[in-house]
């Protein structure tokens, strides 16, 4: 598609709306203008593949994500999402929709559409994860009064930070919402009101229901705290989002339909009952069972204790699975405690995951298909012209990056190349390790034991003595220069190296000397008859001579 026309990219909407449902039928795509004047105009759109309908009816958990991101092309605007998540703890896009703004009313409109869409019948069965946009909670409310909504941690405690920094308040926080179970969680909020009674006030006005897992409904499996699943699909849409609208919306189209094929192909090669993340976060649960003690009370109950006298007892049922820690009721995947108990009967942990986590579930959500569309040129043609939404141009460049907030933390380091030992990671990821202390994040010129040293040397001699030696080696340097004669010749004077401002000085005199009689004795010269020695060389080469010796005698 041709990237440059605008204008008539939003005149093709209505024959690219009919396209994609005659290529997926049972898709839900809507395209809302109005008139201003006499000119219809672009105001929203909402696509929905019946493929992403059926994969998360029957194989996601009842958790979605919503989100929106900023459009950069010619005409902005705002592109909000829905997202689910897998059986292998990834993100499954759902719908999407641009609009012209975030506000209570736009996303009013693009819930009532994903109610229809995935046939939300009982409120208390859901559970949606958001941010901090704006109007979202207002039509959830309204929409989905019995359903369970949940904040995203990181987004509250930036708004906290602002108000209330500090590396122990932080740590409380984080612990509060990680905390299973409502006694543990009480714990953590009273030291935070010993700590800091402003800090503990600002949380009295939030629900524990929307920020704490010992709150959270343990129907949806899901106990995940960050709504990092439309992050990663607004991330994934990035190249796309500062296109025309109807190139932008194929490539987002196209990214879905290779995804899911590409999952589907993955999915085969499995070899565990459960997903490669579900699998990695069972392994690291299990290193810590080591710490634990499983003693059987029926057959399928067991009372797990801790280290020590005084270590923690929890009381778990594998046939109903359950613990009382809760952290297998929210997340559906074995706690530390009952992967004690069920290694004490000789099980594996996989087995008893939820239904959610299964591969079964996983197939069937990526089983349905997004189905290829017609070339532009064979779409059906529909007279249905549509101008894009008034823009005023706004000064300066546009802005592509997103506002970092305070303190957020960089990229991950990126992980070591096995293969390859000829490249290095960049010097701002790795630590140094010091030759004389043994310890990281320093050298050995920086160590605080060579600084002692140098520290204790530079006490020790003292300024004096350190004056003193450098008088000592100019006085070797004098005593070890050749002498040079005080002859009026001083013939080899000027091949000597002057190395201090005093010797130049005297050679600057000598020179001044030399140059008086040479003046004076020239001028005699001229009115004495001429001898012998002036006028044979030899002579006079064998009487300077014997002046030089004679001088050294």
């Amino acid at each position: 598609m041709n990237e440059g026309y605008y204008v008539e990219q939003y005149n093709k909407l209505a024959s690219y709306k009919k396209e994609l449902l005659r290529s997926n039928p049972g898709s839900t795509v809507e395209i809302k203008t109005e008139m201003v004047g006499e000119v219809r105009r672009f105001h929203r759109m909402y696509v929905c593949f019946a493929a992403c309908k059926k994969g998360w009816i029957e194989g996601c958990r009842p958790l979605i994500g919503l989100d929106g991101c900023h459009i950069k092309g010619q005409h902005p605007g705002q592109l909000l999402c829905a997202v689910g998540i897998d059986a292998n703890n990834g993100m499954f896009p759902i719908a999407y929709a641009i609009a012209e703004v975030e506000n209570t009313d736009t996303w009013r409109w693009f819930l009532k559409y994903l109610m229809w869409d995935l046939q939300m019948e009982r409120d208390s069965s859901y559970t949606f994860l958001t941010g901090k946009q704006k109007g979202l909670g207002i039509a959830i409310a309204e929409l989905f009064p019995g359903t369970e909504h949940r904040h995203c941690v990181r987004h509250m405690y930036n708004n906290f930070k602002a108000k209330h920094p500090g590396e122990g308040l932080k740590q409380l926080v984080w612990d509060a919402a990680r905390s299973s179970t409502r006694v543990w969680f009480n714990k953590h909020m009273d030291e935070l009101q010993q700590l800091y009674q402003e800090a503990w006030q600002w949380f009295q006005d939030k629900h524990p229901e929307q920020w704490s897992r010992a709150y959270f409904r343990d129907t949806s499996k899901c106990d995940i705290l960050l709504n990092n699943l439309c992050e990663s699909f607004n991330a994934a849409i990035l190249p796309a989002r500062d296109k025309p609208i109807l190139t932008m919306l194929e490539k987002i189209r196209m990214d879905l339909m290779v995804r899911m094929t590409n999952i589907r192909v993955a999915a085969q090669k499995w070899t565990d009952m459960v997903g490669p993340r579900i699998k990695k976060i069972l392994d690291k649960v299990a290193e810590r069972t080591s710490c634990y003690r499983a003693y059987h009370s029926g057959e399928h109950e067991f009372q797990i204790t801790g280290g020590g006298e005084n270590g923690s007892k929890q009381a778990v049922d594998l046939r109903l699975h359950t613990c009382t820690c809760r952290r297998w009721q929210l997340s559906g995947m074995p706690c530390v405690h009952a992967i004690c108990a069920i290694r004490s009967k000789g099980s594996e942990p996989t087995v008893f995951c939820d239904d959610y986590l299964m591969p079964s579930s996983y197939m069937e959500a990526y089983n349905p298909i997004i189905h290829p569309i017609a070339g532009e040129d064979d779409w059906e043609q529909v007279e249905y012209p549509i101008a894009p939404p008034p823009y005023k141009k706004q000064a300066g460049r546009p802005k592509m990056k997103r506002t970092k907030e305070p303190g957020e933390n960089k990229l991950p380091p990126p992980a070591p190349n096995q293969t390859d030992n000829t490249k290095k990671m960049p010097r701002i990821y790795t630590k140094m390790t010091c030759q004389v202390c043994f310890k990281k994040g320093h050298n050995r010129l920086g160590c605080p034991i060579t600084k002692a040293k140098k520290a204790a040397a530079a006490q020790q001699a003292g300024e004096g003595s350190s004056n003193g030696a450098q008088q000592t080696r100019k006085r070797q340097r004098r005593q070890q220069a050749p002498k040079v004669p005080t002859s009026n010749g001083n013939s080899g004077l000027r091949d000597q190296i002057i190395k201090s401002r005093r010797g130049w000085k005297k050679l600057k005199t000598m020179e001044g000397n030399q140059r008086a009689n040479g003046g004076a004795s020239s001028s005699q010269a001229m009115h004495e008859p001429p001898t012998q020695s002036s006028q044979n060389p030899a002579a006079k080469k064998a009487q300077q001579k014997g002046q030089t010796e004679s001088e050294w005698a």
